[in-house]
């Protein structure tokens, strides 16, 4: 072993005991293995830090864009509500999960992820079923379905470049497909056999921590040609809420109170909710209802729109005026979603309560709400609450038509994927659905900096001779066991390596390791890379092995055993998958 591959092999120890200590961000931790390689001349500067030029970190920056478009708009609200049903069983998971892994295909599944918890954990929590049943599974399928193409995850676009970096092409949309599919497809059949027998029903954290609800009224309109319309308030799911109970129905300025479950609803029906002030907000994500029309002016036009609680004192302005005699002489653009009164109900129309000293209201504004003199005026107290927006804006059919086109684009080879993922984020903010800043705002930095980093990796590891040494190794020890014997070994490496340090890190180190031991067999070199490239994408044993593991490890309640039960049992079936696949095909 030359003097080069054992400094890089000495680089590769530290930045993983630096990764599995997780006591410093991964992306700095990979940035400076780099640049101490390039310091240490084990590669020069142009090729060490060419992954920061290279396609693939690139085109995740701007998937990024394309994502906040899509959670900005509500592109996605209400998926849940369309997909989930029955009584929390496995059928409700496969209704859930098979759709979701379909969309992660398309979607870097990340971003997904977080635009699904507080929906899934919004619908379980409406049945009272306990989140820990849907989020864990909700995570793997995003997983699972992101080996299936190039743009699923992050994973595959930097195997891809590591490819391109040692001079082969980097693979195509779909190329992943004939490997990533039966691999997705085992994983999801065993996680949905399994999980209903071994999750534990964990109490949600969010609901365990509310010691007292504070209610509110919100109105919402029965959508004309909507799905509710002629439908009772029992079918239309809108009794044995939790946290919340329909009030009232105002219908042509006549109450209707209270409500029976048999009171049919009609197209244009002022439902109003009271209720603790996260669920009242979710109901909004029901299809068929809709935020009154004030509501759509301020998504139109407000600034990064958000939730506010806002309490009137007793010098403001708005003390004994109704919210319609307020209308646009504010000062600042508005809308009131519900109102919470000291515990007592507030009745009629939102716009017709006359306000008291202490009203606390819940306003759907711009982000820049706080800092509008009249808002200072008028409430004594002004706080973002931390729940997102779940209404579909004007905006949302140019996040789609952005979606379409990428897919589009991307399929048919008219340009490569890292244009089409370019021109897609260009209609997001071309049509002004995001600003510059907030697109900006939108990219996850440190996702970036790691691939750009583990491209720079990866070639050291290839150009110092380590992948060579490695490759050598593993055929001279594991390679009286044939083709399957070094395919097993590679695997398995890429497994460990990816619950112990990052999936990327993991890719980029693998990789080369895996070419050069395909090279000395049989085994074709582009099937390899895919079976390390969806491998290093499939953590499951760990909540800290992948960023949407550790998205749901909080909201679901979830043990450290509780990965280890479920995600075995799903790694060995992708496991073996995976091997039969490159068996197969390589």
């Amino acid at each position: 072993m030359s003097g080069d591959a054992v400094a890089t092999m000495a680089v590769l120890v530290v930045m993983f005991i630096l990764l599995a200590r997780d006591r410093y961000p991964p992306s700095g931790i990979m940035l400076a293995a780099l640049s101490v390689l390039v310091l240490g001349g084990i590669i020069d500067s142009p090729t060490g830090f060419g992954g920061f030029a290279n396609q693939a970190p690139l085109t995740v920056a701007a998937l990024y864009v394309l994502a906040a478009g899509a959670r900005r708009t509500g592109l996605l609200t209400g998926v849940t509500s369309r997909l989930l049903g029955g009584h929390g069983g496995r059928s409700s998971l496969a209704r859930l999960c098979v759709p979701v892994a379909g969309l992660s295909s398309v979607f870097n599944n990340t971003p997904l992820v977080a635009m699904l918890v507080p929906e899934v954990a919004g619908w379980a929590r409406s049945r009272r079923l306990p989140a820990s049943r849907f989020l864990m599974p909700l995570s793997f399928a995003a997983i699972l379905g992101g080996t299936v193409t190039l743009i699923g995850t992050s994973t595959n676009l930097v195997v891809s470049g590591v490819l391109e970096q040692l001079g082969f092409e980097p693979f195509g949309l779909f190329e992943m497909t004939s490997i990533g599919l039966p691999v997705a497809g085992a994983g999801l059949v065993a996680m949905v056999l399994s999980a209903p027998r071994l999750l534990p029903d964990r109490v949600d954290p969010a609901v365990d921590a509310v010691t007292a609800l504070r209610e509110y009224a919100l109105h919402l309109e029965v959508e004309a040609g909507g799905s509710l319309v002629g439908v009772s308030v029992a079918q239309a799911g809108l009794r044995n809420l939790s946290g919340v109970y329909l009030a009232d129905i105002v219908r042509d300025e006549r109450h209707i109170g209270p409500v029976g479950p048999d009171e049919v609803l009609g197209a244009g029906d002022l439902l109003i909710f009271v209720g603790d002030v996260t669920d009242v907000i979710d109901l909004r994500s029901r299809a068929g209802l809709r935020p009154p029309a004030e509501q759509f002016a301020v998504l139109d036009h407000a600034r990064e729109p958000q939730y506010f609680e806002a309490v009137i004192g007793r010098e403001s302005p708005l003390v004994g005026r109704t919210l319609k005699e307020v209308g646009g002489r504010s000062g600042y653009r508005a809308s009131a979603v519900a109102i919470h009164r000291s515990g007592v109900k507030v009745g009629g129309k939102l716009g017709d309560v006359v306000l008291h000293p202490g009203d606390t209201l819940v306003l759907l504004a711009g982000s820049d709400l706080r800092s509008a003199r009249g808002a200072m005026q008028d409430f004594l107290v002004l706080a973002p609450l931390n729940h997102a927006v779940p209404v579909i804006s004007a905006g949302a059919k140019w996040v789609a038509l952005a979606v379409a086109v990428f897919i589009g684009c991307a399929t048919t080879n008219v340009v490569s994927t890292f244009e089409a993922a370019l021109l897609a984020a260009g209609i997001v903010v071309g049509t002004k659905v995001l600003s510059f800043a907030e697109a900006k705002r939108a990219v996850d930095l440190d996702v970036v900096i790691m691939i750009a980093s583990a491209l720079g990796i990866g070639a050291a590891v290839e150009l110092s001779g380590l992948a060579q040494n490695i490759a050598d190794l593993a055929t001279s020890t594991i390679g009286s066991f044939g083709d399957a014997g070094i395919i097993f070994g590679i695997l398995v490496l890429t497994i460990l390596l990816t619950e112990i340090v990052t999936n990327n890190a993991a890719a980029a180190v693998v990789v080369p390791i895996a070419i050069r031991s395909a090279e000395a067999t049989d085994i074709d070199i582009r099937v390899m890379a895919i079976g390390v490239a969806v491998l290093a994408s499939c953590s499951f044993l760990t909540p800290v092995g992948y960023q949407t593991n550790a998205m749901v490890f909080g909201p679901g309640g979830y043990q450290f055993r509780d990965f280890v039960r479920v995600g075995g049992i799903v790694s060995v079936a992708v496991l073996a998958t995976t091997m039969g696949m490159v068996l197969a095909l390589g």
